[in-house]
């Protein structure tokens, strides 16, 4: 089953509703409003079963680095 959204609030209120039903999501850094590292981390605290990807073609060593060290 794959689900498609534009914004990380959207992703957040699926995966809250429904918290079993996804096994990743793919982020992207620059999403609309909160940005994909952020939410992959917030994602941690209310979905650790779900994993985050992040994908990009815009991404700097220290996001990186933070990304990396958020798990």
């Amino acid at each position: 089953y794959i689900e498609a959204v534009e914004t990380a609030e959207e992703a957040e209120k699926l995966v809250k509703k429904h918290p079993y039903q996804y096994n990743i999501v793919l982020l992207d850094k620059n999403l609309p409003g909160l940005d994909g590292v952020s939410f992959g981390v917030k994602l941690k605290e209310f979905a650790p079963q779900v994993k985050a990807f992040g994908i990009t073609g815009d991404i700097d060593s220290v996001d990186a680095e933070y990304a990396l060290s958020h798990g």
